[in-house]
Parts: C-alpha cells; sequence; structure tokens
C-alpha cells in the first residue's frame, strides 16, 4: 500500500512539474573541430620567432568566444609530458596579459596578430570556420625536438569541458 502511495505521489509531483511550464534543457556542449594548420618548425638557430609557431584552424562548428576558452598546451616527449601551460583571459594584446599557470612555454613578447589571430585584441573575438588561433612555444621555455607531440586542448573557460583537442608531432 504504501509502495503504490508513492509511486502515486511521485507521478502527480512530476506531472505538476512538467505541467508548470519549469523548462527541463540541457545546454549543448560547445564543440569545434581544429587542426593544426602548418607544421611545426623545431628551433635552431637563425630561425629567431619564426620557429615553434602553433596555429590552430577552426574547421566546424558554432562560433567559439575567445573570451570564454582556455588553452591547454602539452608537450609531451617519449610518452611523458615534460612542459605544460594553460591561459585563459583572451583577448589579448600578447600572451604576457593572459592569465597562465603551469610551465612557462609560451612566447610572451609581442608577436601580434599575426601569430594570435582571433586571440588578438583587434580581432572580432569569435573564433568561427575558417579562422585560427596561435600562439609561440617559446625556445627558452623548451626546444622542440623531432618526434615530440604537441597537444592543444581548447576547453570552455567556466565548466572546464573540453571543446577540442589536436595533437601533431613535430
Amino acid at each position: 500500500m504504501i509502495g503504490i502511495l508513492l509511486i502515486v505521489s511521485l507521478t502527480v509531483f512530476l506531472a505538476f512539474t512538467f505541467a508548470s511550464g519549469v523548462d527541463v534543457r540541457l545546454n549543448d556542449p560547445d564543440m569545434a573541430v581544429l587542426r593544426i594548420k602548418d607544421d611545426i618548425i623545431p628551433h635552431r638557430t637563425g630561425l629567431g620567432k619564426s620557429s615553434q609557431i602553433v596555429k590552430l584552424e577552426m574547421l566546424s562548428g558554432k562560433g567559439l568566444h575567445v573570451s570564454d576558452i582556455q588553452i591547454s598546451v602539452k608537450i609531451v616527449r617519449n610518452g611523458e609530458v615534460v612542459a605544460s601551460e594553460v591561459c585563459s583571459g583572451f583577448p589579448v594584446e600578447r600572451f604576457r596579459d593572459a592569465r597562465c599557470s603551469g610551465d612557462d612555454i609560451i612566447d610572451k613578447s609581442n608577436l601580434g596578430k599575426r601569430v594570435l589571430g582571433e586571440l588578438h585584441v583587434s580581432g572580432d573575438g569569435l573564433l568561427v570556420p575558417g579562422e585560427w588561433i596561435g600562439f609561440r612555444i617559446k625556445s627558452s621555455g623548451i626546444v622542440l625536438e623531432e618526434g615530440d607531440v604537441v597537444v592543444v586542448s581548447i576547453l570552455n573557460a567556466e565548466s572546464g569541458l573540453p571543446v577540442a583537442e589536436v595533437t601533431r608531432r613535430v
């Protein structure tokens, strides 16, 4: 008898909840398909700041506001993470203006929109298919070697949930 009363009570409660107009909707997570646009060139003497640049091109997905993302960069050598850094607080003039934690491997100098893409303050702050974001791994942070793997994760800054992840072997 008690079981029947509980089932009836639960049914009435749920019917009232849905009939009262309570919106039970889950937000779709932000998802994007990105690729690392060009080969990552390891640092060599004479290359200066033209080496170790990583540009991520958006291939598909709804637009991402750069103010809503975190960028996680990991360098994997021989199967082990040897350096990593996470940054947020975009758009920026230079990465020095972003909030970063971890190993200091991302170049914080003034590389401009030529390297930062839509992360730069001169962009519209929205990454859409066909556009890109970028950064440079500074050689004083880590010198990439042939065979290293660069893993870049784009995360939702508020929830920490992944939006996209790309890897590229150097």
